[in-house]
């Protein structure tokens, strides 16, 4: 804060069925960068549950930090 400050942006929330829909609204940009929507769907059913807790104790770690 102050002169400055740096943001992030990120969607823990995301679900392997979400992956899939920003896939296909970006195929174009995924074919600029030569990654496989194929490979990608695939990752993203391997990774669901892991990303699915990870996202929950995330957002729960958050959440309890802010203050009453």
């Amino acid at each position: 804060l102050g002169r400055s400050t740096l943001a992030l942006q990120f969607h823990p929330e995301v679900t392997a069925t979400g992956l899939q829909q920003w896939y296909v609204g970006n195929v174009r940009e995924l074919q600029k960068l030569d990654l496989s929507p194929a490979g990608l769907r695939e990752q993203a059913q391997r990774y669901a549950a892991d990303m699915t807790r990870d996202a929950a104790l995330l957002l729960n770690d958050w959440l309890a930090g802010l203050p009453e």
